[in-house]
């Protein structure tokens, strides 16, 4: 399917200027300014996204993996970038659209949530800091747009941002400009959220070598199974897990998978146990 490169980047232009507008209205006060130069210098070059074409330079620069898009930061150009034919038998309408609904703004609001960390840190911190940035950028996503996006990799990440937006909601310039860390030091009770990630992040690990267990007997793809856990919290995760377990696998066998599964819930959650339907 031929893809309309022009007509992409023109309206997706548009509406992130558009969006740009609907950001500096609400949050003007709370950015920084130099955030706040960042976006007016795109409103007056009416440029905020670069629509790209198949390259050999971008098949080096992400090895071979190229994403649907990426935000300012990727390429250091300080552009969103989209890549129109990653969207694979999509048409052009159909690639505008999907960026409108779940890209765009999204990628926008990574221009003004930097909660991640720079530095002499373990890598466990360094790596939370990015945990929390999307969860807060999806986050803010989700706000601005009125309705969660069931789409996005990022539920888990959303759930703990807002642990901290609830308590920052008054105060949210302290997620525009300031690090994690910054945050935690004038919260304490919110290292509480790390700690939750450190168990999270173990709980998904041990997910996905159960996944590459069970995929074969479930027919559904190792990388399936984990990019659909990541679009639901824990808890919904084993739910919807166990209902396909017990809808493809004899009694005995489901029986059995469904018990390994509470087992890994508790082994990384057992101050948290309960009873998963």
């Amino acid at each position: 399917m031929e893809i309309d490169y022009k007509k992409i980047d023109t309206e997706l232009n548009m509406f992130a200027i558009d969006v740009i507008y609907e950001i500096l209205d609400k949050y003007s006060s709370l950015i920084s300014e130099k955030d706040k130069e960042t976006f007016i210098e795109k409103i007056t070059n009416n440029r905020v996204i670069v629509v790209d074409m198949p390259s050999k330079e971008d098949e080096i620069f992400f090895e071979g993996n190229i994403p649907k898009a990426h935000g300012p930061r990727a390429k250091k150009d300080g552009l969103i970038h989209i890549y129109p034919y990653v969207f694979r038998s999509q048409s052009t309408e159909e690639i505008i659209q999907n960026c409108i609904n779940h890209i765009i703004i999204h990628e926008l609001y990574h221009f003004i949530i930097k909660l991640d960390i720079k530095g002499n840190y373990p890598q466990d911190e360094i790596d939370f800091g990015h945990y929390l940035t999307e969860g807060m950028v999806q986050l803010f996503s989700e706000i601005h747009q009125g309705k969660s996006d069931r789409t996005s990799k990022y539920r888990q990440n959303v759930n703990n941002a807002q642990i901290i937006y609830e308590t920052l909601k008054n105060n949210l310039s302290l997620i525009f400009k300031h690090n994690y860390k910054d945050i935690f030091a004038k919260f304490p009770n919110l290292s509480s959220v790390y700690d939750e990630y450190l168990k999270e992040r173990k709980f998904n690990a041990k997910l996905s070598e159960f996944f590459e267990e069970v995929s074969p007997l479930l027919n559904w793809e190792t990388k399936r199974l984990i990019a659909k856990s990541k679009s639901f919290s824990i808890n919904d995760t084993l739910i919807n897990l166990k209902a396909l377990i017990e809808k493809k696998m004899n009694v005995d066998d489901a029986k059995n998978y469904c018990s390994k599964l509470d087992e890994i819930y508790e082994s990384c959650f057992a101050q948290n146990k309960k009873s998963l339907v």
